[in-house]
């Protein structure tokens, strides 16, 4: 079907809902539209042509992956930020757009805001984030660098799972929690220095990053918990290991280049 009509009277077009239609090519919004769910027609690589037929602005991101779409033509009418109060739950770069830098005033970057946002290298973060959602920036493969601030509280599970360029980063030291998955699989990485007032390094918090050679814990580290650092198998230098009161099964399985034998 080329052209669905979709009927004056809806209100709100759910998520997924014309997601990955192959041979839709057109599609008008009708007036009383108030609301178009995430993704609702991602993937749908014919789609040249949408009418809006009201001045509301809706979120880019929900025509992700229309290649053949004209953005310049619907500008109007979509805006790259998707903002619930200070949470920041989608983000849509413009084409050839590495570098983000989010302005300040946003307090949480939501549940996979950034996922698979491959052509990001850099991101630039507000000092008044606190919180960076389960699987914000999942599967950003071109993520090389992230610039964090004082304030960040907490970087929740799987957030840079599998990002696998990403080799800059510097935890700032208000940081206070770090999911497990966090960084998972960020091949790229080389060294990090863990802050003073994380207490637990979680489940495969950083396994898989199999380039990751220095890891500074601090001194009142409690725990590390199960294949935190497995799979790290150049890893030779883990600072402060001997403070640490638990050392779940396997957190450094196959790190067979480590100096200091942990029994």
């Amino acid at each position: 079907m080329e052209q669905i009509k979709l009927p004056e009277g809806l209100k709100k077009i759910k998520s997924h809902t014309f997601s990955g239609c192959e041979n839709l090519k057109e599609i008008i919004i009708p007036i009383n539209v108030e609301e178009i769910g995430d993704r609702a027609f991602a993937a749908c690589d014919e789609l040249k042509k949408v009418v809006f037929q009201s001045d509301r602005v809706f979120f880019k991101g929900n025509f992700s992956g229309c290649s053949k779409l004209d953005f310049d033509t619907i500008s109007k009418n979509i805006t790259k930020y998707n903002m619930e109060g200070t949470t920041l739950t989608g983000y849509s770069p413009d084409d050839g757009e590495h570098i983000v830098t989010l302005p300040e005033g946003i307090t949480e970057i939501g549940d996979y805001a950034f996922s698979s946002a491959r052509y990001l290298s850099k991101i630039i973060l507000p000092s008044s984030l606190r919180r960076i959602g389960d699987m914000a920036f999942n599967l950003c493969f071109g993520l090389e660098e992230v610039v964090f601030s004082e304030g960040l509280e907490e970087i929740a599970d799987k957030a840079f799972l599998e990002c696998y360029h990403l080799n800059k980063i510097s935890l700032p030291f208000s940081l206070k929690r770090i999911g497990a998955y966090a960084f998972n699989l960020c091949a790229g990485l080389k060294e990090i220095t863990i802050p003073e007032q994380v207490k637990e390094i979680p489940e495969y918090c950083f396994a898989g990053c199999e380039n990751l050679c220095h890891v500074r814990l601090p001194e009142n580290v409690e725990r590390i918990g199960k294949n935190s650092f497995a799979g790290c198998t150049k890893l030779i230098k883990v600072d402060n290991i001997e403070s640490v009161k638990e050392i779940d099964d396997s957190a450094f399985e196959n790190c067979n280049m480590l100096v200091k034998k942990i029994d």
